[in-house]
C-alpha cells in the first residue's frame, strides 16, 4: 500500500510537470498549424489546396532560400484527405482550433509514450503510469518534439499512428496495423517505407489492408475535389523531392547534405561540382539502407517484443536515411528506436564496456539532438542570407544529420549484439 501511495504521488507530480511544460511550450506561434487550417478553409470551399505549393514549384523556391518567397507563409503539401480532416476545426475559429490542435498533439505524445511503455517495460500497470508520464516529460524536451509543439506540426500525431500500427502488429492484430499505417500515409506519404516491414515479416494481411486503405484514402478526396487534386498533389510531391527543393539546410537527409557539398546552389559554395555523383547517390543511399535492413531484420515475427521493436526502429532509421527530404521535425520518430535501444541495453547480457559505450553514446546523442541552438547551427546562423556558405560552414548544415547517423550506429551495434547473444 505504501508503494502504491508513492507511485500515485509520483504520477501526480509528473502529470503536473507535463501540464506545466505544455503551458510553457504553448506560447509559440504554431505557424505550421496555420497552413493546415488554411487548407481546411480552402477544402471547405471546394478550392484547390495546392495553389501556394504550385507557386513555389513554378518559382523554383525552397525553404529559407535567401530570396523573397512567392507566397506568404508555408504552402500545404500533404495529401488531399488531410485537408478534409482539418475542415471540422475550421468551424470553431482559428484561436480555438489552434488550442485544440495543440492539446491533441500533446495528448498524442503521451499516448505514444504509454504504448511504448507497455511494450518495452513489462511492469504492473500501477508502475507503468509514472514511467509513461516521465517518458512523456522527457520526450517533450527532445529537440524535434519541441519543434513540433512550437510550430504545431503533424509529426507527433504521425508518431502516434506509427506506434499504434506497430503495437497492434506486435499483438497480432495485423489488419488493424495496416489500416493505422495507411492513415499515417494519408498525412505524410514518406512513411509508406514502413510498409516494407510488413512485407519482410510475411504479414501479408497487414500489407494488403495497408494498400487497400491507402487507395481508399486517395479515392475518397478525389470524389470531393475532383481528379485534378491528384495531379496537383503528384506535381507538388515531385518538386518537393527534387534537388531544387531538397537543397535547403532545413533538409537533413544524406542526399541533401551531398547536394550542398557537391552541387551549385543558393546556400553554399560547393567544395566540388560533382552533380553526377550526387545523382547516383540519390538512388544508391536507399538501396544501401534496404540492404542493411535485410542483414539486420529477421523475417520471423516470433521474437521477443524488445527485439521486434528494435527491428522496427531500424526501419524508421532507414526511412529517414533513405528519403530525399528528412527535416529535423521528422526526427520525432526517433523516439521509438531510442526507447527500443535503451530498454534493450537494460535487459541484454552485454560486457560492461559494450554496455557503457552504447549507453553513453545513446544518452549523448539524445542530448545532442535536444541542444537548444542546434537549429541555428543547422542553418549556419542564417549567414547564407549575406553570402554563400564556404568551407567548414557548409558542414554546419548537417548538424541534425550527424545525430541521426550516430543513432544509426548505436542501434546497429545493439541489434547485432542481440543477434550474437541469442
Amino acid at each position: 500500500m505504501h508503494n502504491r501511495t508513492l507511485l500515485g504521488t509520483a504520477s501526480g507530480v509528473l502529470l503536473l510537470a507535463v501540464v506545466g511544460l505544455s503551458v510553457l511550450l504553448a506560447r509559440a506561434t504554431r505557424e505550421d498549424f496555420g497552413t493546415y487550417y488554411a487548407a481546411g478553409l480552402a477544402a471547405r470551399e471546394h478550392q484547390s489546396v495546392y495553389t501556394d505549393a504550385l507557386a513555389w514549384r513554378d518559382a523554383n523556391f525552397t525553404v529559407n532560400l535567401p530570396a523573397p518567397p512567392p507566397t506568404e507563409g508555408s504552402p500545404y503539401v500533404y495529401p488531399p484527405v488531410f485537408s478534409l480532416l482539418m475542415v471540422p476545426l475550421t468551424l470553431i475559429g482559428p484561436a480555438a482550433a489552434s488550442l485544440l490542435w495543440y492539446v491533441g498533439i500533446v495528448a498524442s505524445l503521451a499516448a505514444s509514450m504509454w504504448m511504448l511503455t507497455r511494450l518495452l517495460f513489462p511492469l504492473e500497470a500501477v508502475r507503468q503510469v509514472p514511467l509513461a508520464l516521465a517518458l512523456t516529460l522527457l520526450a517533450m524536451l527532445f529537440g524535434p518534439v519541441r519543434t513540433n509543439l512550437a510550430a504545431g506540426q503533424t509529426d507527433v500525431l504521425l508518431l502516434l499512428l506509427i506506434v499504434a500500427s506497430f503495437a497492434t502488429f506486435a499483438r497480432g492484430r495485423l489488419a488493424q496495423a495496416g489500416m493505422l499505417l495507411a492513415l499515417g500515409v494519408a498525412i505524410k506519404p514518406t512513411v509508406v517505407f514502413l510498409a516494407l516491414f510488413f512485407l519482410w515479416k510475411r504479414a501479408y494481411r497487414s500489407f494488403a489492408t495497408f494498400a487497400v486503405g491507402g487507395a481508399l484514402l486517395l479515392i475518397i478526396p478525389t470524389l470531393y475535389f475532383g481528379l485534378q487534386s491528384v495531379f496537383d498533389f503528384v506535381a507538388v510531391g515531385q518538386y518537393w523531392s527534387s534537388a531544387a527543393f531538397s537543397i535547403t539546410p532545413t533538409n537533413q537527409s544524406p542526399y541533401a547534405m551531398l547536394l550542398r557539398l557537391f552541387t551549385v546552389n543558393g546556400f553554399t559554395q560547393p567544395i566540388a561540382d560533382a552533380s553526377g555523383l550526387v545523382a547516383i547517390a540519390r538512388y544508391a543511399i536507399p538501396i544501401l539502407a534496404v540492404v542493411v535492413l535485410l542483414l539486420n531484420v529477421g523475417r520471423t515475427r516470433q521474437v521477443p517484443i524488445r527485439r521486434l521493436t528494435m527491428e522496427f526502429g531500424l526501419v524508421i532509421l532507414a526511412m529517414l536515411i533513405a528519403g530525399p527530404v528528412s527535416e529535423d521535425n521528422h526526427f520525432t520518430f526517433l523516439l521509438l528506436p531510442i526507447l527500443a535501444a535503451g530498454s534493450t541495453l537494460l535487459c541484454l547480457k552485454l560486457s560492461p564496456p559494450t554496455r557503457l559505450v552504447a549507453g553513453l553514446g545513446l544518452a549523448a546523442t539524445v542530448v545532442y539532438l535536444s541542444w537548444p541552438t542546434l537549429r541555428l547551427i543547422r542553418n549556419a546562423y542564417y549567414s547564407y542570407y549575406t553570402a554563400s556558405l564556404t568551407g567548414p560552414e557548409v558542414f554546419l548544415t548537417g548538424a541534425f544529420l550527424y545525430g541521426l547517423l550516430a543513432l544509426c550506429a548505436i542501434a546497429l551495434l545493439v541489434s547485432r549484439r542481440w543477434r550474437a547473444t541469442s
